[in-house]
Order: structure tokens, then C-alpha cells, then sequence
């Protein structure tokens, strides 16, 4: 997308079009996850994300021509989806400790 000529409408038509496509595949796969994501995450937003994620790090990696640069990004990305899934823990609840009484410091 970054090597297009700006005044070729056209082509920038189709590129818009093809991440639209690639947004809407992410945001399925999303969607499918079902309510392993939690529910008040934009899963639309979140789908825009991992697409820049992985275009940002083909991009590095092509300019530094490191496939490096890539590995990283898509561990991090990886990361951040681990710590999205994992299940919330449940606050503890105040007073739900073991009473210390009828103990003996004897």
C-alpha cells in the first residue's frame, strides 16, 4: 500500500477494499472466539489493530530485511492476546479470610 502512486484512485480503492476484507476475516475469527474475549472489547477495533500489527511488522522486516522485526511483533501480538483471553480472576472478597480465633499462640 505504501509503494502506490497517490493519484491512482483506483488502486487505492482496491487496497482500502482488501484490508476491509482482511479487517472483517480478523474480526470473524474474533467473533468465533466467542466469550473467551471478553465482552466489552471492540472486536472490530481490535481486528484494525492485529491487521496493523502484522502490515507494520511485514514493513520492517522488508526494510531492514530482517525477518526479525516480524517474529517480534507477532510474539508481542501473541502476548497481548494471552493476557486478553486469560480468565479474569475473581476479587477476593473482604472478610473471606479464616478467622484466627479459638487459635493459641501456646
Amino acid at each position: 500500500a505504501l509503494e502506490i502512486h497517490e493519484p491512482d484512485p483506483t488502486v487505492r480503492e482496491r487496497l482500502a477494499a482488501n484490508f476491509t476484507n482482511w479487517t472483517a476475516a480478523i474480526e470473524g475469527c474474533l467473533k468465533a472466539a466467542g466469550s473467551r474475549v471478553p465482552p466489552s472489547t471492540d472486536r472490530r477495533a481490535l481486528a484494525e489493530f492485529v491487521l496493523t500489527t502484522m502490515e507494520g511488522a511485514v514493513m520492517l522486516a522488508r526494510s531492514y530485511r530482517d525477518i526479525a522485526y516480524f517474529d517480534r511483533a507477532i510474539l508481542q501480538l501473541k502476548d497481548h492476546f494471552n493476557r486478553l483471553l486469560r480468565p479474569a480472576r475473581k476479587p477476593a472478597r473482604r472478610g473471606s479470610q479464616p478467622s484466627k480465633k479459638g487459635k493459641s499462640n501456646a
